[in-house]
């Protein structure tokens, strides 16, 4: 078994949008994670992982805080503005204070975890992740799918009467004219 957890490999992978401006742990991750069966797009700037972010969107971002151009603080904030937070955001970063943490996670980071890191436990909680936000998405799609057929019943029910009258007034008419 995989660590995406399906037996045979990965059914459609997840696509990650993965930041750091050190090339090599950029490189590390990115082949780990595409060994582990995700689609990574690599981005050593804030700019650069904006343009992808439009490109194409990703089911999730990994992104460092401590970068040249703009911090990961302010890319989790444009990601946001640009993607109505919708997509879930990691923080794999140095910066171990607790301010930073706590900051991380009241900005919507759905985890914050700190470098040097166990590759698997990162596997782990990016699929842990992954599939809350699957599940959640799948939930609100069943919850919408109720919804419909509730309206739809009930706009049937209402014109089923003044539809009944018409047909009675249309035999009615029908009647007298033959």
């Amino acid at each position: 078994m995989d660590l995406r957890g399906t037996p045979n490999g990965p059914r459609d992978p997840s696509r990650i949008l993965l930041l750091d401006d050190e090339i090599d742990v950029l490189y590390s991750l990115q082949e780990f994670l595409r060994r582990a069966g995700y689609e990574v797009v690599p981005a050593t700037t804030g700019e650069q992982a904006l343009e992808f972010l439009v490109q194409a969107s990703p089911d999730m971002i990994i992104s460092d805080i401590l970068m040249d151009d703009m911090d990961g603080f302010e890319f989790q904030q444009r990601a946001n503005a640009l993607t109505g937070n919708t997509i879930p955001f990691i923080f794999l970063t140095g910066k171990d204070d607790p301010e930073s943490r706590l900051n991380g996670l009241l900005r919507g980071a759905d985890d914050y975890i700190l470098k040097p890191f166990e590759p698997n436990e990162l596997a782990a909680r990016v699929q842990a992740v992954l599939n809350r936000v699957r599940h959640t998405r799948e939930e609100e799609r069943r919850r919408l799918q109720d919804l419909r057929a509730q309206i739809i019943a009930e706009i049937s029910k209402e014109l089923r009467a003044p539809m009944a009258r018409l047909q009675a007034h249309l035999n009615l008419l029908l009647s007298r004219r033959f």
